[in-house]
């Protein structure tokens, strides 16, 4: 009676310790998780500033050449 008490106790302290292994690979998987989505987040804010930069340079070079077209009337214009 004894083993068998000692065989179920084995097994059931086994059965705990492969519990708490899967919740600590379910923590570990939810915490990656978060990190992705939050990587992910950060990803499109920067493709967003990227993107908002390149609009504002095109129009600074828009406004660069219209500046400079204007520059080359009046010198003609000048001459």
């Amino acid at each position: 009676m004894l083993m068998h008490q000692a065989k179920e106790e084995q097994a059931e302290e086994k059965r705990r310790g492969l519990l708490k292994q899967l919740r600590d690979l379910e923590a570990e998987l939810e915490d990656e998780r978060k990190q992705r989505a939050n990587a992910l987040s950060q990803r499109k804010k920067l493709e967003a500033d990227l993107k908002d930069m390149e609009q504002q340079l095109e129009m600074h070079d828009k406004i660069k050449e219209d500046a400079l077209k204007q520059l080359k009337k009046l010198q003609v214009g000048n001459l």
